[in-house]
């Protein structure tokens, strides 16, 4: 496996996304859409600003966001010195989990709507979620019994790798 930043060996990565690519695509082109209806309307109308244009100049600023938001990822690695966490544009370095700080580890089913209400970083008493998409997750429970829970899309894979290096 490759090194990481810290020198710690990466045994599991995976890497996931709000949305697939056609949709983040899709969002792209219907930006550069409605740029283009902005600036032809605005030349037609000679600057004038009409309620066309305001409706355009509405739209445009939810696309781009919507683009970043849907364009967020989240990494989760497992390595020799505990489990890491990024979730970029939001984090620019990752959350290190060290193995000496946790008292259990589980892959296990969860509810996203009833545990965090809704996705992204989110916080709750105790705990604290990274939430993509699914209902598998990593289940980190520290010895101050504090929680942290990170989605996975393979649950199968990266429980074989935490029984591999006997941390379930």
């Amino acid at each position: 496996m490759e090194r990481a930043g810290n020198k710690s060996e990466i045994l599991f990565e995976e890497i996931q996304q709000f949305t697939k690519a056609p949709v983040r695509e899709f969002i792209k082109i219907l930006m550069g859409i409605v740029f283009i209806a902005l600036v032809v309307s605005l030349a037609l109308q000679k600057g004038r600003m009409t309620d066309y244009n305001r409706l355009l100049i509405i739209f445009l600023p939810i696309l781009l966001v919507a683009n970043f938001i849907l364009g967020s990822k989240l990494i989760t690695q497992v390595r020799i010195d505990g489990i890491y966490v990024r979730f970029p544009p939001w984090q620019s370095k990752f959350s290190q989990y060290n193995w000496t700080d946790i008292a259990e580890v589980f892959v296990k089913d969860y509810k996203p709507m009833q545990e965090f209400m809704g996705w992204g970083i989110r916080y709750a008493p105790g705990k604290i979620g990274f939430i993509v998409s699914g209902n598998s997750c990593i289940e980190i429970v520290f010895k101050n019994g504090n929680r942290v829970l990170i989605t996975t899309q393979r649950p199968g894979e990266v429980k074989e790798v935490l029984r591999r290096i006997e941390r379930i």
